[in-house]
């Protein structure tokens, strides 16, 4: 299979009817994947999925199939739709024994790279089932912002700041302010100290930091603690005390943020 590009343990190859068996188990699997990405009820076909390889390929979709480097095995796939106009919409669905390994943010953030170096688009927006609170923290931490909600869809966007690619560090806000950086080492440091968690967590986050500036700022950093904070604070996540040690090393600025190295932790 045509591999396209790379990120640090996904291969992206081109869509094939090889992987169709591995797309059926994934489409059709109702509660871990089919009921977050569409209304379909009905079981896909095999004949339906070799059609939708073929008119990918005809249509020369940028849509691809991840593939685990160290084993091969099929990951999920991932589609930028309707590219026009220097924008697209972001789609992903990822098979249930591949999830919760990190791979949906890696191969959100080597899609968006991908969308805003190879194919120079300016925006990339996507949505999300608003019950999935997995993904949309996921996509907070790539930096995909809210901007509009309905009963069915959380609609997010993505637009680089303009001095750095979507896997870089840390992008400050203009002027180089770190945004809310001595509440964020004051919060986990509770957390770490004092158990501090619920509603008590979620009060103290809301009286220390504004959110519309979080989601207004490029600072990477502050983003994923503030995100990771409230997920953790709602009970969405659970999160070691390393990954919170690992905020603090970075706040205080005794190391580089990048969220590849904080998923290895």
């Amino acid at each position: 299979m045509k591999q396209i590009f790379e990120s640090e343990n996904i291969r992206f190859v081109a869509v094939s009817e090889r992987l169709v068996q591995d797309y059926l188990i994934m489409v059709n699997d109702i509660e871990h994947v089919e009921k977050f990405i569409g209304g379909w009820h009905e079981p896909f076909t095999e004949e339906q999925e070799i059609r939708w390889v073929q008119k990918k390929l005809a249509e020369k979709v940028p849509v691809f199939s991840m593939l685990e480097k160290k084993s091969g095995r099929f990951i999920g796939n991932v589609e930028l739709m309707d590219v026009a106009d220097g924008t697209g919409e972001l789609g992903i669905a990822i098979t249930a024994e591949m999830q919760d390994r990190g791979y949906g943010t890696e191969a959100v953030r080597a899609v968006t790279e991908y969308a805003f170096e190879q194919l120079k688009l300016r925006r990339v927006f996507l949505r999300a089932n608003p019950h999935n609170h997995r993904a949309i923290h996921v996509y907070e931490k790539c930096s995909f912002r809210e901007y509009d909600r309905t009963e069915e869809h959380v609609f997010m966007e993505y637009t680089p700041c303009p001095s750095s690619r979507p896997t870089t560090g840390v992008c400050l806000p203009l002027g180089g302010r770190r945004m809310y950086y001595e509440e964020f080492k004051s919060l986990i440091g509770a957390v770490l100290r004092q158990g501090l968690r619920g509603d008590a967590l979620a009060d103290a986050l809301a009286k220390s930091v504004d959110c519309t500036k979080i989601y207004e700022s490029e600072d990477r950093l502050a983003a994923d603690a503030y995100f990771s904070l409230l997920h953790y604070a709602a009970g969405e996540e659970e999160i070691p005390p390393a990954e919170w040690e690992y905020f603090l090393d970075c706040l205080n600025g005794d190391r580089e943020y990048r969220l590849e190295d904080k998923l290895k932790i």
